[in-house]
């Protein structure tokens, strides 16, 4: 057993290498198995189950492997940006509400009435486009090799939806296509959904600023007259 999980773990730098050089991943290292784990204590609503992808031990590796590249690429141009707190080293929670606090402290003290609202965009990881995500890939720098990796990765996936029943026995579903979205439990996807909402604040307009956790946007809208706020919504 040992011995089986050293080569494996040997043989993941030279997987990705190849894979990279290539542009292409491989088709087995693209299937999913997806777990739904419920997001409200008894609720059995299909929409309070986070559906969550299990893969493959060298689809986690080759997957690490990209995203490394990809964030020192990123990093490096400075290219993320710094409203984002989500997925980020050095950023957390207590970032984003530390800044969203000192946003409306000033906006109080420069005497200016304030309201937050705070967004949350439903099921956002099942609702990335693919072709939308290559277009901002590549408008940031993501081409060549990089680019057919990343379109590889996302192109002919599969998954199946896996339930154990704590009663009799565990149901699998039929493998289906996925045409649309990023993997919610991958080592990728966050960083590619990060990606897909990367411009959102670069939105034309002097009437709101936004502070981001991943998906979970604060909308912060001032002024020191009320009717001109009212106006802004």
């Amino acid at each position: 057993m040992w011995g089986d999980s050293l080569l494996l773990l040997q043989g993941g730098p030279y997987l990705h290498d190849l894979s990279y050089e290539q542009g292409k991943v491989q088709d087995k290292l693209k299937k999913s198995r997806v777990v739904p784990v419920q997001k409200k204590e008894g609720s059995f609503e299909l929409n309070d189950f986070r559906p969550i992808s299990i893969n493959s031990v060298l689809s986690i590796l080759n997957e690490k492997a990209f995203h490394k590249q990809i964030v020192e690429f990123l990093n490096s141009n400075d290219l993320i940006s710094d409203k984002q707190h989500g997925f980020r080293d050095g950023r957390s929670t207590a970032s984003a509400i530390e800044s969203l606090a000192n946003l409306v402290k000033n906006k109080l003290e420069n005497k200016e009435k304030t309201v937050i609202l705070f967004l949350d965009l439903s099921k956002a990881f099942d609702c990335v486009s693919h072709k939308l995500l290559f277009k901002k890939a590549e408008k940031y720098g993501l081409r060549g090799k990089s680019k057919e990796s990343l379109r590889s990765y996302l192109d002919n996936r599969e998954q199946f939806v896996e339930i154990k029943n704590s009663v009799c026995c565990t149901v699998r579903s039929s493998n289906r296509k996925v045409k649309s979205g990023v993997p919610q439990g991958s080592v990728l996807g966050p960083l590619l959904f990060t990606l897909y909402v990367n411009d959102l604040p670069n939105f034309k307009s002097d009437k709101a600023d936004l502070v981001m956790y991943a998906d979970d946007c604060a909308l912060v809208i001032s002024d020191r007259e009320q009717t001109v706020l009212e106006k802004k919504f």
